[in-house]
């Protein structure tokens, strides 16, 4: 592919969509191994295995990935900070979202994840840590990580559920274009539905192959 995909930041506009609240009551551990809900041949083994391995996704302290589990927007600013490889960042005294205090455990990602241009939350002020990423806020996510390259999406769509109209229209068809996504076997895209951990996973290992 023409752009690179190893750790290649670049500023650019943020945006999002409206998510469903999906919570995930317990952060997860720093302990990464052998996930007792995850075995070989079972969906996500390897993408998973590979993230864990890079440092990338962490387990919980009850030994599950939850590979299944909806995808939380603190953290999936998380792995792209780990993905960057953890740089030297020092987070702003006050906090740039009204929802994230500087006690959150994710507080120093998030505000750098917002340095970077990769996002920008809410009108209203708030980042929504807790919510489920949506499927396309990621595509738009990986898009601006690579540093906003320039692609001439398609006039026909790629997925029937993601019109020329999307806001997203553009960011999908190039996470589409760069096979990091193949969507459903059904056509669809699904661009409001929240990623689950273990497609958000398969992203990094595809983005980083």
């Amino acid at each position: 592919m023409s752009i690179s995909r190893k750790n290649f930041l670049r500023l650019a506009s943020a945006g999002a969509l409206t998510t469903a609240l999906v919570g995930v009551t317990s952060l997860p551990s720093a302990n990464a191994g052998n996930f007792t809900d995850l075995a070989p041949g079972r969906a996500f083994y390897t993408e998973l295995t590979w993230a864990s391995e890079k440092g990338i996704v962490r387990g919980w302290a009850d030994g599950t990935v939850r590979p299944h589990a909806a995808t939380e927007r603190c953290a999936i600013a998380a792995f792209f900070y780990r993905y960057a490889g953890s740089p030297a960042f020092t987070a702003p005294v006050s906090p740039s979202f009204k929802d994230v205090p500087t006690s959150h455990p994710f507080y120093k990602e998030i505000e750098w994840f917002k340095a970077q241009g990769l996002t920008t939350g809410w009108p209203d002020g708030t980042f929504r840590p807790s919510a489920g990423v949506e499927r396309g806020a990621v595509a738009a996510f990986f898009y601006r990580y690579a540093g906003s390259p320039a692609f001439v999406a398609p006039a026909a769509p790629s997925f029937k559920d993601v019109p020329t109209s999307h806001p997203f229209y553009k960011e999908i068809e190039w996470f589409k274009a760069q096979g990091l996504t193949t969507g459903w076997p059904d056509g669809t895209f699904r661009p409001q539905v929240a990623a689950e951990r273990g497609a958000v996973a398969t992203f990094f290992y595809r983005y980083g192959h």
